[in-house]
């Protein structure tokens, strides 16, 4: 992808009036937030892009936090949505965890979404927002391994309802959950094919369509307080993830430390 990295005003300066944009955040390699513009009509024709590496153009630059100030930069354009895509993602289980890792997974994870749910209902921004957050296909079928991860992501999941009730005049808020989805950890190419091969539909979901199902719930303006779990079938096959199910996870995330 095709990175520019822009202060705000050169962005204010470069988004006209009449396009659509949608605006993700997510947790950059040097853990920082970032937050990133992508035009509309390159996200409706995202196979294109993806299946022949295409560069994506679109702006990045950094966030500190999701408030007031984070959308009045926005006011005077149209915003389509507000994808959540931050997440911390380690290791541990409740003999393992920590109140700073359940904190700092808590802050990422759930923290970030809510503050730019509720920051958006205090502005003067009169149209309605559609909000999705990624949970995990693991919140319908728990499974004891990574624990403040998992603990992060239930309180999401839970977020998500009240969200809904109570913002419902300005904001329409979603879920969407994948599966297995690319290789986790230290699992390589031939253990994730044949987990793969465990699933009823025998095959994970593609970046594709998970973007396509983000742009369906974008666009479908009847539809909030939704949690769509996409996994190639895993949820029919038991109440453990198919990793942990198959003996994959102290292989994928534990180290000799590791108690779990």
């Amino acid at each position: 992808m095709t990175v520019t990295l822009m202060n705000h005003s050169a962005v204010d300066k470069s988004i006209n009036a009449g396009e659509d944009w949608f605006i993700y955040v997510f947790l950059g390699s040097g853990k920082e937030f970032k937050e990133i513009l992508i035009r509309k009509d390159i996200f409706k024709d995202i196979e294109t892009y993806i299946n022949n590496k295409l560069p994506i153009e679109y702006k990045d630059f950094l966030i500190d936090s999701i408030d007031i100030d984070f959308w009045e930069k926005y006011k005077n354009h149209k915003i389509g949505g507000f994808i959540h895509c931050a997440s911390v993602f380690k290791y541990d289980n409740i003999i393992t965890s920590t109140k700073q890792s359940q904190l700092e997974h808590e802050k990422v994870n759930c923290d970030t979404f809510v503050d730019g749910c509720v920051s958006y209902m205090k502005t003067n921004i009169l149209e309605q927002l559609s909000c999705i957050a990624f949970l995990d296909a693991k919140v319908e079928k728990l499974n004891p391994d990574h624990f403040s991860y998992t603990l992060s992501k239930l309180k999401l999941k839970s977020a998500i309802e009240f969200l809904s009730m109570t913002g419902a005049n300005k904001l329409r808020v979603n879920a969407i959950s994948p599966g297995l989805t690319l290789p986790s950890g230290n699992q390589t190419n031939k253990d994730f094919k044949r987990v793969k091969s465990k699933l009823p539909l025998k095959v994970t979901p593609s970046l594709v369509e998970i973007a396509n199902l983000a742009l369906f719930l974008i666009e479908t303006k009847s539809i909030t307080n939704q949690n769509i779990v996409i996994d190639g079938g895993q949820n029919l096959i038991s109440n453990q993830d198919i990793i942990f199910q198959w003996g994959d996870y102290e292989k994928c995330f534990c180290n000799k430390s590791c108690n779990g």
